[in-house]
C-alpha cells in the first residue's frame, strides 16, 4: 500500500470521525439540555409548593392571630409568588424551544402541565382584583338588586331541611 493509498484512507477515518463527533456533540448537547430542563421543571413545582404552603401557614397564623399581622412579611410572601411566576414563564418558555427534544426522548411532559396550572394559580394570586371587581360596577348591580327586591321581584331563600 501506498502512502498515498494510505493518506486517503487515514483522512476518510478522520472525517467520519470528525461527523461522529459533531453529531455526539449535538445529541449531547440536546440531551443535556433536556436533563437540566426537566430539573427546571421539577424545581419550579417544587418551589412552588413551597411557597404556597408558606402562604398558606402564614395566612392561618394571621387568621388566628390578627394582631400579629405584619405587612412587611405578607409583602415578601407575595414578592416570592412574584419572582416564583416570572422564572416559571421563562422555564415554559424554554419548554416551548426545546420541547421536539424533549419529547422525542421521552421526558416527563406532564410536568410542564404541571407547571403551567401552579403559574394559572399564582397569576389569579398576583393579579390585581381590581381587574375583575370594578366598586362602581359592583354598587350598580347591588343598586339593580335593591330596586328589584322592593318591587318584589325576589324570594327568600330557604335553607334545605328547614
Amino acid at each position: 500500500m501506498t502512502n498515498a493509498t494510505r493518506i486517503n484512507i487515514v483522512e476518510q477515518k478522520v472525517g467520519i470521525y470528525e461527523l461522529e463527533t459533531d453529531a455526539w456533540l449535538r445529541d449531547h448537547t440536546a440531551a443535556v439540555m433536556c436533563f437540566d430542563l426537566e430539573e427546571l421543571l421539577c424545581d419550579g413545582i417544587s418551589l412552588y409548593r413551597s411557597i404556597h404552603r408558606l402562604d398558606e401557614d402564614w395566612k392561618g397564623f394571621v387568621f388566628d392571630h390578627p394582631d400579629m399581622f405584619d405587612r412587611d412579611l405578607d409583602a415578601r410572601v407575595f414578592s416570592l409568588f412574584r419572582k416564583w411566576l416570572s422564572s416559571s414563564k421563562r422555564t415554559i418558555v424554554l419548554f416551548g424551544k426545546l420541547k421536539g427534544e424533549y419529547e422525542a426522548r421521552d421526558f416527563d411532559t406532564s410536568l410542564v402541565d404541571q407547571l403551567q396550572r401552579c403559574c394559572r394559580e399564582v397569576e389569579g394570586i398576583v393579579t390585581d382584583s381590581t381587574i375583575f371587581f370594578s366598586p362602581d360596577r359592583l354598587a350598580v348591580l347591588r343598586d339593580a338588586a335593591i330596586v328589584e327586591h322592593n318591587a318584589g321581584g325576589s324570594v327568600e331563600m330557604k335553607v334545605f331541611g328547614e
